[in-house]
């Protein structure tokens, strides 16, 4: 079920993360009934600990979780240090945890300040 999908933010920036997490053999979606989804950020792509995790947020589920559709929402303050970071999402439902996706996330700079 593990896709690639980078995200690249600007810093400051705070706008919805959506995805859709589907099944790797058939494509479709998963049903989210029941699960909790976290994305986690950290500074290096394969972290030991929990000691490089720069942020987390937990996932809000469609209305209707067939749809395997889950939104992420990064705050101003969670994307103000530039950088090249790395996320994954993971899928807890009942004892099962499973890591559903995994990629880079680089905040860059803007010119608004």
């Amino acid at each position: 079920m593990a896709n690639e999908n980078d995200i690249r933010m600007y810093r400051g920036d705070s706008y919805d993360l959506t995805f859709t997490i589907t099944d790797s053999d058939t494509a479709l979606p998963v049903s989210l009934s029941g699960a909790a989804l976290k994305m986690t950020v950290t500074t290096i792509k394969d972290p030991p600990d929990a000691t490089t995790k720069l942020f987390d947020m937990t996932g809000t589920i469609d209305a209707d979780p067939t749809t395997g559709i889950v939104v992420f929402k990064p705050t101003s303050v969670n994307t103000a240090a530039i950088g090249n970071y790395f996320y994954d999402i993971q899928l807890t439902s009942g004892t099962d945890v499973r890591t559903v996706q995994k990629a880079k996330f680089d905040i860059v700079q803007d010119n608004t300040k």
